[in-house]
């Protein structure tokens, strides 16, 4: 094994399988949301302030897409990983706290997920190339 292996903490493995599990969630979810016909999704635009459930659904697809692919270069050590991950992971928590009223549960578990993989990312940022 190399010293540089032999360096490598959890930390930043946990932050790419954050990203991956996060990544595949938002891309089906947003699929879903784009592919469905679902008359009681359209009654969602209410809680969206009003965006288009469609825009919505191809923003998560997107974004999930972006998140699976912050997930494999974390994983791979990739210092494009570690910018588009504490990017991707902010964004999520602001997300995250504008949801706090409505969904409180699931905005405090995201919250608390992004903040540790910002965590992650800038305390051992040292591991990437």
């Amino acid at each position: 094994m190399t010293t540089r292996a032999l360096s490598h903490t959890g930390w930043v493995t946990f932050a790419g399988t954050v990203a991956l599990v996060a990544g595949a969630y938002n891309g089906v979810s947003g699929l879903s949301t784009v592919t469905s016909d679902y008359a009681r999704i359209e009654e969602a635009q209410e809680v969206l302030f009003g965006i288009n459930v469609d825009a919505w659904g191809w923003f998560w697809l997107i974004i999930g897409a972006l998140q699976l692919l912050t997930g494999f270069l974390l994983l791979a050590r990739n210092s494009w990983g570690l910018m588009l991950g504490v990017s991707i992971a902010g964004l999520s928590a602001l997300m995250a706290v504008f949801a706090i009223f409505e969904w409180p549960l699931w905005a405090f578990s995201v919250l608390t997920l992004d903040l540790l993989v910002i965590y992650a990312l800038l305390t051992h940022g040292d591991e990437f190339a």
